[in-house]
């Protein structure tokens, strides 16, 4: 049910729905979602450069 909500959000979407709604927990503390989200992308990126 969550992956259909995300296939539908799209990859341009999905980024700008985390950055616009979920910076913050639910009790105010910084969740830091497009720094992760940005470090796992780069990541990734140095993976598939590597085989």
């Amino acid at each position: 049910m969550l992956d259909d909500w995300a296939i539908k959000k799209g990859g341009e979407e999905l980024p700008n729905y985390w950055e616009e709604k979920t910076q913050l927990s639910i009790d105010k503390i910084p969740t830091h979602i497009i720094k992760k989200m940005f470090n796992r992308e780069k990541y990734l990126i140095m993976e598939e450069q590597n085989t």
